[in-house]
């Protein structure tokens, strides 16, 4: 398995990188919408990257990049507009879950997982921030997995 490309999210005017995918239900509408050949990266099996900001407790799609045909793995940013109807950025309406923040250095690397000091984990209802809380790594003991 390639490492993936992370959701990109600006939280109190920092840019961190997420595995959480809110756009998720979305998938089969973004390769219509944008002709996104399926697999064409082994590192970004859903085929685009959203990007992200928390507003005032609410979660917001600001951008989608998608992958470009050219042999370099490159991404381009595309309009919001074919699937959402406008540019702006979007309210998550549609999203209740959980979006998790890696911060810290690292402690461990599990294959392509990177174990880091703290995960911050920000919950959503309906796009709206209900509870965050942190998990501190450096108390717990690392081991690394056996091939």
């Amino acid at each position: 398995m390639s490492y993936q490309y992370r959701e990109h999210i600006t939280i109190n005017s920092q840019l961190y990188e997420t595995q959480s995918e809110p756009l998720k239900n979305f998938e089969k509408e973004i390769r219509q919408k944008y002709v996104v050949r399926k697999g064409l990266l082994t590192s970004l099996w859903r085929d685009y990257v959203g990007t992200w900001e928390v507003d005032f407790g609410r979660l917001f799609l600001t951008g989608i990049k998608i992958p470009v045909v050219d042999g370099a793995g490159s991404l381009k940013e595309v309009s919001l507009e074919p699937l959402f109807g406008t540019d702006d950025r979007i309210f998550a309406y549609w999203f209740s879950g959980k979006i998790t923040i890696k911060k810290g250095r690292v402690l461990m690397s599990y294959f392509y997982e990177n174990i880091h000091e703290r995960d911050c984990y920000y919950i959503f209802t309906k796009g709206i921030m209900t509870d965050y809380y942190e998990v501190d790594n450096t108390k717990k003991k690392w081991e690394p997995e056996p091939f």
